[in-house]
This record gives structure tokens, C-alpha cells and sequence, in this order.
């Protein structure tokens, strides 16, 4: 018995190695990250080249920043008195992404609502700025998409 619980932590821990190595892989979300640039602020997400992947940005109609997420029975809260979805399809979906944004006075959160069957889905919560538009931006080995926000 204990041979075989061994054997399945051991799968399980490889496994999960595995997922997070696919970040690297291409059509992956690498990473996620915020910058101040002159009157703006800035969520890109990182995307290893060749991407494959087609994405939305949305308003958010709810107010609430509590919701349960597309499992069932996760409760996620994002401040902000707005919000912003942006669903990017057909993209590597089973790894974990880095998030680096943190919490300022215009941006209180970006954080993922779903990722299942090639589909991931985040949610920004802001305050004070205004969304303003969003770009693309391509490097020689990622695809940036980026939404901005107005200060």
C-alpha cells in the first residue's frame, strides 16, 4: 500500500512538473506583467511565439468582483469598482502562468477566471484609470498583447 502511494505522489509530482514546463512551449502564456509608461498603465501578457491563439477583450457587466469561476466551485474576488475580461482561445492552457502584476492605486488585480480546453480567461480589476485600448506588439520569440489603461 504505501509502495503504491509512493508511486502515485511520485507520477503526481512529475506530472505537475511537466504542466509548468509547458510555459515554455510555443502558443504559451509565459508570463504577465505591468508597467507605468507616461500618463498609462500597462497589463501585458507574454506569449511564446508561433501563436496560434485569438483573443477578446470585454466589459465586464456584473459589479460585483466576487464570482464563482468556469469550475464550479471556485469563489475568485477581484477589487476594483471596474473590470475588464480578456479570453484568449486556442492557446496551451495547462500551465502556470506568472503573474507579476501588483496591486497599485489604478490596478488592483489581474487574475484568472478560466483555463480549460484552450481556453484561459482573466479578469482586471481597476479603479481611477479608464481602459483605453489595446496592441500588439511582436518580438522575435513572443507576441505581446497588451491593454492599457488611461491614468
Amino acid at each position: 500500500m504505501k509502495v503504491k502511494l509512493i508511486i502515485a505522489l511520485l507520477l503526481l509530482m512529475v506530472s505537475q512538473e511537466l504542466i509548468a514546463q509547458a510555459c515554455t512551449a510555443p502558443n504559451s502564456l509565459v508570463k504577465i506583467t505591468k508597467q507605468n509608461v507616461s500618463g498609462y498603465r500597462k497589463i501585458t501578457f507574454h506569449f511564446k511565439k508561433p501563436l496560434g491563439a485569438s483573443f477578446t477583450v470585454s466589459p465586464v457587466a456584473s459589479a460585483s468582483s466576487t464570482f464563482i469561476a468556469a469550475d464550479g466551485t471556485t469563489v475568485v474576488t477581484v477589487p476594483g469598482n471596474r473590470h475588464k475580461s480578456i479570453t484568449f482561445r486556442n492557446v496551451l492552457w495547462m500551465c502556470n502562468t506568472n503573474n507579476t502584476v501588483v496591486p497599485d492605486t489604478r490596478i488592483k488585480a489581474v487574475k484568472i477566471t478560466e483555463q480549460f480546453e484552450g481556453i484561459i480567461t482573466y479578469r482586471i480589476g481597476y479603479s481611477i484609470s479608464s481602459y483605453h485600448h489595446r496592441s500588439i506588439v511582436n518580438t522575435a520569440t513572443e507576441r505581446r498583447i497588451i491593454l492599457w489603461f488611461k491614468n
